[in-house]
């Protein structure tokens, strides 16, 4: 296991703690980072103390590319600028993580869920309400399809 972040890694971390430092130095929030394991990237989870407060555990996948698990069902949602990391536009990741991060923190995010019996998310819609516009985007875990319920509404307060 690496015990230390990739330099794409820590640009994440950097764009994490511009944002959200603040926050963690009021107590607000707790971010957590799992450096990268032999089977996946590095793991930076935001836990926001207040209780109605949106979660997030975002996944540097590649240089790049990110998978972002939000609110508390964690649905899946994605940032890929490997094209233009590739080209050495690093800053392209880092200011749509910027954003998107920004607007967890204010509470611009909400989620419809369909819950399976057990409690797990079968399908879902998610709508992070950037200021350029909405990013809406689906979960499906298709073995809970005949098992789901009704549509839940979720919505998420600022941290």
């Amino acid at each position: 296991m690496a015990t230390e972040l990739a330099p794409h890694e820590q640009r994440v971390v950097d764009v994490v703690d511009d944002v959200l430092g603040p926050l963690v130095a009021d107590g607000r929030v707790l971010v957590a980072i799992s450096p990268a394991s032999d089977v996946r990237g590095a793991l930076i989870e935001v836990r926001p103390s207040r209780a109605g407060a949106c979660p997030v555990t975002i996944h540097c996948d590649a240089p790049g590319d990110l998978d972002l698990y939000v609110g508390r069902h964690e649905l899946t949602t994605h940032i890929w600028k490997s094209r233009e990391w590739k080209l050495g536009h690093f800053e392209a990741l880092g200011a749509e993580l910027r954003d998107w991060l920004t607007a967890l923190v204010a509470g611009r995010y909400e989620e419809e869920v369909r819950l399976t019996d057990s409690g797990e998310p079968g399908k879902g819609r998610g709508t992070i309400h950037l200021e350029g516009g909405p990013h809406r985007f689906t979960y499906s875990h298709v073995p809970t399809v005949g098992s789901r319920g009704p549509w839940r509404k979720v919505s998420y307060l600022p941290y």
